[in-house]
């Protein structure tokens, strides 16, 4: 992994674990581009499986006391979520986009807002 491609993961989920904390839509947007940064510039299952990591530590600390459940039931419940969350990075990497235009982080946005707005929240906004 390059160093540039690894800057990108870390500060992109050290992001994604600020805004679970403390919804702030322009460190999302950052954290979403930093994301896709990482997860295009990284073979595809060495940089799935690390995003998967990075993100699942982000998600471990940031939902802390969020979510009600103790125990290993949360770290279970955490695993889910951060799959979830990695998923359309994956799709992103499996439709293959080698370029890297507007419209192509338009789509891995997309797709990483749907879960959110099919529930009724942005990651942004919490109630």
């Amino acid at each position: 992994m390059q160093i540039a491609s690894l800057l990108s993961l870390v500060s992109g989920a050290l992001l994604f674990g600020v805004i679970t904390r403390y919804p702030m839509a322009p460190l999302s947007w950052a954290a979403i581009a930093l994301l896709v940064h990482a997860s295009r510039s990284t073979p595809l299952v060495t940089g799935m499986a690390w995003l998967w990591v990075a993100l699942y530590a982000a998600l471990a600390i940031g939902e802390r006391g969020v979510l009600p459940i103790a125990g290993p039931a949360y770290f279970v419940i955490v695993a889910a979520v951060t799959t979830s969350v990695t998923f359309p990075f994956a799709v992103d990497r499996l439709a293959g986009v080698s370029v890297a235009t507007p419209l192509t982080r338009v789509w891995c946005a997309v797709l990483w807002c749907l879960p959110y707005c099919i529930r009724g929240q942005l990651p942004w906004y919490k109630r």
